[in-house]
């Protein structure tokens, strides 16, 4: 994602969260809208647990266990840039539509430049809330799914990974233990077993489920941890994507989630990462190449096909293009990502692109949003398959209620098959308990139901998308 991605406060810890996403540059600095804490856990394992196929001995963190706790940026970095998306051209490339495959009922499929559920177009509107499987009691999600249920929500896009190398002192869920090069699977009551009951109450509410399967940015474990607890050269974030031992682990995570849920219908889609990039907290090697990066997605989602046949696959990226002919930033290859060329991968399903140009540096940001917004519907009706704008927001109430209606708008207009804003604000829930944090208050890109303006456009225009594709 690119804002602020809320994380979670316990009462007792004296941890002040920001709302905001962080701003990110790709150097070494992050430049944050929120504070970082880092708190030092001492603590053994309780669960009993898995470990990767493969490890490597190598571990210049063996005698270190902290874990960071810090505002879930959904990472938004800026990008930089004064070039206006809208005046942005390309050389057109064409590319023939991927081969549709029979799938079981009840398992969404791309078809074309749409989704379709048992023969019939299917689509969407839907929300972040990565935070929800951090929810400790039934209650809280069963109230969490009805509220989106309440304004049409059918998809909800949350984060199916959390790493740590120490046992947190306060109930916060986590998937990954890691001791040195190995990582153990908490599949307990504050493990694997809450991703268990938003599968279940997902699965009550009739709405699915978009898995994210690790992360851009640090916020719950990231890429750079995989990196470091292998062993592996932590310079440059970009060697995340060619050092094989933290692959070996990351695979063998993906395996232990797909395998827990391929024959659940109520995940809509398995999504490689959160907002992949050439560089993150780190900055990434000179010579790594948008080739490089596209071959790891490509192989990322062939790893996922081998183990489930019957779900989608998509990136999770934030769509940024790499156009020979263009120095605009989101354009021209600065991320490392080449959406066109990620697209028309045969294992990728459908298409992901995420929008923030406040963040980004892009002004005036309605019409540079609206560009971004048709480039990805050009390339959705080019390639052949669908495209969701999958996150978007602004910094203000005041801003949202300007902009987003507009956005919104095109993308139902221009055939996007899903949109979802980010995200989802639990200022309106009951998370006593829970280390989800209880929100920002209005001028924040909380979305909740006292927010009442724009809880009602969001309302209203999921229903107009949702009468497109009546279930």
């Amino acid at each position: 994602m690119l804002p602020t991605k809320l994380f979670a406060v316990v009462a007792l810890l004296p941890f002040v969260l920001a709302w905001q996403r962080p701003y990110r540059r790709d150097i070494v600095v992050r430049d944050s809208c929120g504070n970082e804490y880092t708190t030092t856990e001492t603590a053994a394992p309780t669960t009993t647990t898995a470990q990767p196929t493969t490890q490597s001995t190598s571990n210049p963190l063996t005698a270190q266990s902290t874990t960071t706790v810090a505002p879930v940026s959904s990472t938004v970095a800026p990008i930089s840039s004064t070039t206006a998306a809208t005046s942005t051209t390309k050389t057109t490339t064409t590319s023939s539509a991927p081969a549709t495959s029979t799938v079981p009922a009840g398992f969404v499929k791309a078809s074309g430049t749409k989704f379709t559920l048992d023969g019939e177009q299917y689509c969407f509107a839907g929300m972040n809330a990565y935070w929800v499987p951090q929810l400790v009691l039934e209650s809280q999600y069963d109230a969490t799914f009805a509220l989106l249920a309440s304004i049409g929500v059918r998809v909800l896009r949350t984060w199916a990974f959390s790493m740590v190398t120490a046992v947190p002192s306060y109930d916060m869920t986590y998937y990954q233990l890691w001791s040195g090069s190995n990582f153990t699977i908490n599949e307990g009551a504050n493990g694997l077993e809450r991703l268990d009951l938003t599968v279940k109450y997902a699965e009550k509410y009739g709405i699915k489920l978009i898995m994210t399967l690790a992360n851009q940015w640090s916020d719950f474990g990231g890429m750079e941890m995989y990196l470091s607890q292998t062993g592996g050269d932590t310079t440059y974030h970009s060697n995340f994507y060619t050092y094989q031992p933290a692959i070996t682990a990351f695979e063998s995570y993906i395996n232990t989630i797909v395998t827990r849920y391929k024959s659940s219908t109520t995940v809509f889609a398995w999504e490689i990462a959160n907002e992949p990039r050439k560089s993150g907290d780190k900055p990434a090697d000179p010579n790594f190449t948008v080739a490089q990066l596209t071959q790891w997605i490509s192989d990322r989602a062939a790893y996922i096909k081998s183990i489930d046949s019957n779900h989608m696959v998509a990136i999770g990226d934030e769509g940024f293009y790499n156009w020979s002919n263009n120095t605009n930033v989101a354009y021209d290859g600065y991320a490392g990502m080449d959406f066109e060329a990620n697209l028309k991968l045969s294992n990728i399903d459908f298409g992901t692109f995420h929008l923030y140009p406040e963040a980004w540096g892009e002004t005036p940001a309605e019409e540079w949003g609206l560009g971004y917004i048709q480039a990805h519907i050009n390339s959705m009706n080019e390639i052949g398959k669908p495209v969701v704008l999958e996150e978007f927001n602004m910094n203000t109430y005041a801003e949202q209620l300007a902009t987003l209606p507009s956005w919104i708008d095109l993308a139902i207009s221009g055939g996007l098959s899903g949109w979802m804003p980010w995200g989802l604000g639990a200022e309106d829930l009951s998370v006593t308990g829970s280390s989800v944090w209880q929100g920002g208050g209005s001028d924040s890109m909380d979305l909740y139901a006292s927010k009442s303006d724009i809880w009602s456009i969001l309302k209203a225009d999921g229903a107009i998308m949702n009468t497109k594709c009546p279930l």
